[in-house]
């Protein structure tokens, strides 16, 4: 969605000083929070409504699989939503393995959640999971089952051993950086889809079930179970569940309009922090022309316009009246 919009400042400049004016385009999306919050089938939630208090996240559903912060991820504010963002730093959530439990008992299921992918994220790297459950962090070695969804490819795979016994489904592409994305999976029976946006782009025949890993031990957000893979850094993440049904297609798609609101959040976020940073010097005394900067970064465009061209244009040109 980023990419629809425009993002601008607007500028005048009258006697001497600059008046600024914001000019934001964007679309306000929904945000139906909890939409199903009361629904038992909904075994775990993070990221949703939970205040801000500390490095534990806790499960909403009130089951009780908090999970835990590390590598110097945080829980943050973006407008109304709550979102963890990984950082720079090999952030991820650690789930617990207390969570496995529910990993253990799901035969039909849903996996959904909303991300933001960075743009500096190298989606080529090997890795970049969004959401792993697993029973060791070392699965090269181990080879002792794991289920994960990742960005790389877009793909859900299963296996009880390691990479070389993957039941999968893929789009075969990455995932679209730079914007708010819901992505979620579901299994009915042995039938897998991969939802983007409430959009069905892939559905496979899986027979192999969550249940046949057992009560996975290493259960993450924005880590791989894979010594040396990439980590999900800078992104951020919002509004995970767990349902042990397979959502229909219209629920999916429910799910899916919190994202709109979510871009329109990032938007006016990334002109705030745009203004923010965004210093004019010598504005006090204007005898020379002045550099007007275009990029504000984050894609934010800034525009200028002069109420009196005559003494200053909207490149910054100035001419001095005669005294």
């Amino acid at each position: 969605m980023r990419n629809l919009y425009q993002k601008r400042f607007k500028f005048s400049y009258l006697s001497g000083s600059m008046i600024f004016k914001f000019l934001i385009l964007l679309c306000v999306g929904l945000n139906p929070t909890s939409t199903f919050a009361a629904d038992t089938t909904l075994k775990i939630q993070y990221a949703s409504n939970n205040n801000i208090v500390s490095n534990i996240i806790p499960d909403e559903t009130g089951n009780g699989y908090d999970a835990t912060l590390q590598n110097g991820a945080i829980l943050k504010k973006l407008g109304r939503f709550n979102i963890i963002d990984l950082g720079l730093s090999n952030g991820f959530l650690d789930l617990g393995s207390k969570t496995g439990t529910i990993i253990q008992s799901l035969s039909d299921f849903t996996i959904a959640l909303n991300v933001y992918v960075d743009p500096s994220v190298v989606l080529t790297n090997a890795g970049n999971f969004i959401w792993t459950f697993a029973n060791s962090s070392n699965m090269g070695s181990t080879s002792n089952g794991n289920m994960f969804f990742t960005a790389l490819n877009t793909r859900y795979a299963i296996s009880k051993t390691n990479y070389n016994a993957e039941s999968s489904v893929s789009r075969g592409t990455a995932l679209s950086k730079g914007s708010w994305k819901n992505v979620t999976y579901t299994q009915e029976g042995t039938t897998g889809t991969v939802y983007i946006d409430g959009v069905n782009v892939k559905s496979k025949t899986i027979t192999l079930l969550p249940s046949a890993l057992g009560a996975t031990s290493t259960n993450y957000i924005g880590r791989s179970c894979y010594t040396g893979d990439a980590y999900l850094t800078n992104s951020l993440i919002n509004d995970f569940r767990v349902y042990n049904r397979a959502l229909p297609a219209t629920e999916v798609a429910i799910l899916a309009l919190q994202r709109t609101g979510l871009d329109s959040a990032m938007i006016i976020q990334q002109v705030a922090d745009a203004g923010t940073r965004l210093i004019l010097p010598g504005l006090n005394a204007v005898i020379s022309n002045i550099s007007l900067p275009t990029d504000g970064g984050n894609s934010v465009v800034i525009s200028w316009n002069s109420s009196n061209p005559g003494y200053i244009t909207n490149s910054g040109i100035v001419t001095r009246p005669v005294s």
